[in-house]
Formats: C-alpha cells, sequence, structure tokens
C-alpha cells in the first residue's frame, strides 16, 4: 500500500516525445494531436487505463482536455483507501489542531474526498463496485451512513465497509437511515460492524455473497440475516466471535452453497441444516458440527489445530460424512491421541487430500486406517511425510482399496 502519493504526469520523461519543428503548412494543432496519441483511443479502452488507477487519479484527468473531460464518468469500479488517495499531498491544514496533528488533517481531507464524490449531481449515474477502507471515529459513523445511503441509490452492486480496528462504537450495517425499499446489492463484504439491525437485510433481496469478518455476532443476529437473505448462496466468517453462544446455519429454505468459518472463537457447537451446502471449508480450534441436513455435501476442507480435532476426523468424521466425494484434511499427531480402531466407510469418498505433522513411525497407520474406510477412493494426496507408508499400502493391500492415482510432493 503506498504511503504517498507521487507527482504524476501522463508518461514517464523518458517516453515523452521530443518536440520537433514544425514543418511548412503544417498548424501547432496538428503537431499537438500528432503528440496525444493516447486521446485518439476509444472510450472503452481509456476506461480500462483508469480502472488501474486510484480514484484521485482518474478524477484529476478531466482537466486534462475536453477529451477527457467525462471519460472517468464511464467507470463503475472505485476503491477508496485512505492512505493511496491522500499521500503527502492532503490540501494546507485548516486548524490550528489539523496543524499540530497531521493524522486530523488526512482524516478530514479524506473524508471530504469521498463525501463529495458520492454527493456529485453530475457524478457517475451507476457504481458497480465500491470499496470503503479507512479508520472510523464515532463521530464519522453519520457521514458513513450517507456514503452507504448514497452507494445504494447510485445501483451499487458489491460493497467492501471496513472500519478498522480504532472504533469505539460499532457501526450497524445496514444504516438505521435506510427508508425501505429493494436494493441491487448482490456482494457485501464488512469488516468491524455490527449486524444488531438484521432486520434491515430483508431489503437485499438480491445478495448472493456475504463476509463477515472481525465481528462480534450473536445467535439472533445470524438466524435474523439467513432469514431475510432467501438468495444467499455463499457465506465467509473469519476472525468473528460469537460469546460462547451456538452457530446455527440452519433454514428449510436456505439456498446457501457455500460455507467458511475461519479461525472463529467461543462457538459452543455448530449446528449445519442447510439442504443445498456443498462446500464446507473450516479452519481453527475443534468445535463439535452437528449435521442436521446436508444431503448435498460433496466438498469437506478441515484444518484442526489441536488433539480434539485430530481424534474427531480418526473416529467420526466418517459417520457424519459418509456421501462426501473430496475430503481435504490438515491435522497434526499428538502424544495423548492413539489409534483408533477402524472408523465407519466412507460410502462416496474419491478424492483425499491428507496433510498431517507426524512425529513417529506408529502414527503412519492413520493413513492406513484412513484408506481401509475408503473402499471407492481414486485419488490420494499426502505429504512427504507420509510417501512410504502410502506406496507400500497402496502396492500391497489386498482388500479391494482401489487407487488410481497417488500424488506426493
Amino acid at each position: 500500500m503506498m504511503d504517498s502519493f507521487p507527482s504524476r504526469s501522463l508518461s514517464p520523461p523518458s517516453l515523452l516525445h521530443r518536440k520537433r519543428k514544425r514543418t511548412s503548412g503544417e498548424s501547432g494543432t496538428e503537431c499537438q494531436t500528432e503528440r496525444d496519441r493516447i486521446s485518439k483511443l476509444p472510450d472503452h479502452l481509456l476506461a480500462c487505463i483508469l480502472e488501474r488507477t486510484d480514484v484521485r487519479t482518474a478524477v484529476a484527468t478531466s482537466l486534462l482536455s475536453r477529451r477527457w473531460r467525462c471519460v472517468w464518468k464511464s467507470l463503475v469500479d472505485f476503491k477508496f483507501v485512505k492512505e493511496p488517495i491522500l499521500g503527502r499531498r492532503a490540501g494546507p491544514p485548516s486548524s490550528a489542531e489539523s496543524r499540530r496533528d497531521p493524522a486530523i488533517r488526512r482524516h478530514r481531507v479524506f473524508s471530504k474526498c469521498v463525501s463529495g464524490f458520492l454527493g456529485l449531481k453530475d457524478g457517475p449515474p451507476t457504481i458497480r463496485k465500491l470499496s470503503l477502507e479507512f479508520s472510523a471515529k464515532k463521530k464519522d459513523l453519520a457521514m458513513v451512513d450517507g456514503w452507504i445511503r448514497s452507494a445504494l441509490e447510485k445501483g451499487v452492486h458489491e460493497l467492501k465497509l471496513k472500519l478498522g480496528p480504532n472504533l469505539t462504537e460499532e457501526y450497524i450495517f445496514p444504516p438505521l437511515s435506510l427508508n425501505g425499499g429493494e436494493y441491487s446489492l448482490t456482494k457485501l463484504k464488512l469488516s468491524g460492524c455490527s449486524l444488531h439491525n438484521h432486520a434491515g437485510f430483508s431489503m437485499f433481496g438480491s445478495l448472493s455473497s456475504l463476509s463477515l469478518e472481525d465481528m462480534d455476532i450473536s445467535k439472533d443476529d445470524m438466524q435474523g440475516v439467513l432469514q431475510n437473505c432467501r438468495r444467499l448462496k455463499s457465506l465467509c466468517l473469519a476472525d468473528c466471535s460469537f460469546s460462547g453462544a451456538d452457530l446455527s446455519i440452519a433454514s428449510p429454505d436456505l439456498q446457501l452453497k457455500e460455507l467458511a468459518i475461519v479461525d472463529c472463537e467461543q462457538i459452543r457447537i455448530i449446528e449445519l441444516s442447510a439442504p443445498r451446502l456443498e462446500r464446507l471449508q473450516y479452519m481453527g480450534q475443534y468445535t463439535p458440527m452437528l449435521f442436521t441436513s446436508v444431503p448435498h455435501l460433496d466438498h469437506v476442507w478441515l484444518k484442526y489445530a489441536n488433539p480434539a480435532g485430530t481424534n474427531y476426523i480418526l473416529r467420526k468424521l466418517s459417520t457424519d460424512l459418509p456421501r462426501s466425494r473430496n475430503l481435504n484434511l490438515f491435522f497434526q499427531s499428538y502424544v495423548d491421541v492413539k489409534v483408533p480402531c477402524l472408523p465407519a466407510c466412507f460410502g462416496s469418498l474419491k478424492n483425499l487430500t491428507v496433510n498431517v505433522d507426524i512425529n513417529s513411525k506408529t502414527d503412519l497407520l492413520w493413513m492406513a486406517i484412513l484408506l481401509e474406510a475408503a473402499p471407492f477412493l481414486e485419488t490420494l494426496q499426502t505429504s512427504k511425510t507420509a510417501e512410504s507408508l502410502c506406496i507400500r499400502r497402496l502396492l500391497n493391500c489386498g482388500d479391494g482399496t482401489n487407487v488410481m492415482k497417488v500424488t506426493v510432493p
């Protein structure tokens, strides 16, 4: 991420055309047009160029010439990140306080930049994607409400809101100031916000992807969001805290197909009742899972960091997921984990990826036990530590194990 905004020109000094003498019969306009070849490009190519710059640079091109005056208005993706937007040229200090603290001045200029852009009457009529990332303060929350409301009115489809870790009061999303209606939001990523107004999610009937990061979430908030987002297909929870409550992903009408739970804390139990769920990813400390109704769960990715997770994989996983076709397992060997008896059969397992940190040769029996429980396995990917056992096991097995492909990094 840039710490400063360098002075820019249309092209590096080494690429600038040298001035040449005007030939007889050639006007100054013709000579200037020949040097400015980039302005001859069609609008869609100029828009592609501006999409690779920050918002400040894109808007500043409107001052170049009449040709560039409205090109930036054809953009539909905008990303406002505090440091790249401001840089060193953040404007003169407007008060004694801001002169003493440059951070206050930078924050004030950033806020004016975003407010001015989203409030422009002659600005872009449509915003497809908007990203707002900055360290908000309590006094900024009403202003953020206005930004979100303006973006929704402009038809934003993808919204990312990250307000930083130093906010003393949680920002409630959706804003309480919204007057209802139906918005076209399809993808939403929130960080450091609150879901206390979960009833407001009924305004986002088209929402299909939701990502929540670094948030405190209650059981009622989660259930309220799921009940109001009937078309939700992808849900990601990362670094969230549930304060010892149950996490229930359960609804007979739920359209959810992908679920990821990464490093979430204080979850007592995870209940899954999602008839259309196809992919599950879990990473973190072991948390009991109750698979109430997941008939289409096909891809499962599990990474545990404690002995309880290893015990679960070796003793109970095949009972909970007898129909899964693809398993990715990451676990470690612990002294207090004993070699279990043969678990129930993975009746549909076709592809197995195992990454296990092994401490002794005895632990290699774990791989043999997993293979014994997967008679229809076709592809096995494993780590180097288990290479010798895998080869011997696959060459000497006579129990109907039909592994067609073995991959060892």
